[in-house]
């Protein structure tokens, strides 16, 4: 049976205020070009806000059936949480 591949890459450099990234956007790139040479389809998306990457996922969602193979790739700002442990 013939498996889709399926990618959804992110690339965020472009942050409010002062907080820029240099590589986000060109890292995105080359993973969508490495992902399109092993046979995956790619949709690409480049300094996305909340709202637009939450759109994003859900188109994508959208398209997976039962057997696809997916990657998600984010390239930006993580998110931090200080967690205490005891």
């Amino acid at each position: 049976m013939h498996r889709r591949r399926l990618a959804l890459v992110f690339g965020n450099d472009d942050y409010s205020g002062k907080y820029k990234l240099q590589s986000c956007i060109k890292d995105a790139n080359d993973m969508t070009v490495a992902l399109t040479n092993l046979g995956f389809d790619c949709m690409k998306y480049h300094n996305s806000n909340k709202r637009q990457m939450e759109c994003a996922i859900r188109d994508f969602r959208a398209r997976i059936m039962n057997n696809d193979c997916i990657v998600i790739y984010f390239s930006g700002h993580g998110m931090e949480v200080q967690v205490w442990l005891n």
